[in-house]
């Protein structure tokens, strides 16, 4: 029988299968979610004020309006303005007060100046200030440290821009890209493409009108919560449970597998939940082996 040192190993084992299964699949879709190559290697307002990145995200979506119907959803963004446009309640959760709106406010719509700090995330976060702006084209915010000098001078430490692009008169391009060199950077990157993908179809559903309040939006991170608990509770029985560990062993290696999937694929809900569903039952069943449960074959 094991000892909970090699079961601790065994588990250990898990993290760079993680790891190798995150870099090959999950980075290259947070580095480039629906743009294209051309679009990921083009030139972008913000670019030039930060001419060495060590990374660099560009994410896009194509919205059916024209590039002015568009714009006024960027300008307005940010906490106590016209929201985030993604997982409101989740945010709520840890205390941001978002409240995405779901029509254009005109009280928002003025133009912004550089070291203007007015765009923030969540309500005890520091404000995300401006970098640059070009009305109707693009929104470029710096590094929550930055100084108002350093950026009236062009030189932010990382940029996040949010850029309409006219592809025709009825269509455009919604492209958000991220450039920057510090260490937190690809460790944020990660949750910072969940709420990001959500709020760039947030926008397009506002700029074509289809968006309404959907249980999608509730029922989809909980399922991400839901995937998370069971690979913690599967872990801490690998720990403790001497007989037949590597049952809760293998739900703790499938929920590895699904939790990034159900992030950053965001599959439809009904396969995750079935998914979820089989790795809940798989970990609560507490089946033992045939002559554990009957006490052995009775002597005749």
């Amino acid at each position: 029988m094991p000892r909970r040192r090699d079961r601790m190993l065994a588990l250990g084992g898990l993290l760079p299968a993680a790891g190798l299964l995150y870099a090959m699949m999950a980075r290259p879709r947070i580095n480039q979610w629906g743009a294209t190559n051309q679009e990921h290697r083009a030139t972008w307002p913000g670019d030039r004020l930060l001419a060495q990145p060590g990374y660099v995200w560009t994410n896009a979506v194509t919205i059916q309006r024209p590039a002015d119907q568009v714009w006024p959803w960027l300008v307005q963004l940010g906490q106590g303005r016209g929201g985030l446009y993604s997982y409101d309640w989740l945010e709520n959760l840890v205390g941001c007060d978002i409240h995405s709106a779901d029509r254009i406010l005109p009280q928002f719509q003025q133009p912004l100046r550089v070291g203007g700090r007015v765009i923030r995330m969540a309500q005890y976060a520091p404000s995300n200030p401006v970098a640059l702006f070009e009305p109707g084209r693009a929104l470029v915010l710096g590094g929550v440290n930055d100084a108002d000098a350093d950026l009236a001078a062009g030189r932010p430490s990382s940029t996040w821009a949010f850029i309409v692009h006219p592809v025709d008169q009825h269509t455009t391009r919604l492209l958000i890209r991220s450039r920057g060199s510090s260490r937190i950077g690809p460790i944020q990157g990660p949750i910072q493409f969940v709420m990001q993908r959500k709020a760039m179809v947030g926008i397009k559903q506002r700029a074509e009108g289809t968006w309404s309040p959907s249980p999608v939006d509730v029922v989809e991170p909980l399922l991400w919560l839901l995937t998370a608990g069971v690979l913690v509770a599967a872990s801490a029985r690998v720990l403790v449970q001497r007989e037949q560990w590597w049952r809760p062993y293998l739900v703790a290696a499938g929920a590895t597998v699904a939790l990034p999937w159900l992030l950053f694929w965001q599959p439809p809900i009904a396969l995750g939940a079935v998914v979820d569903g089989v790795l809940l039952l798989a970990l609560i069943d507490r089946r033992r082996p045939r002559l554990l449960a009957t006490g052995g074959r009775r002597r005749r």
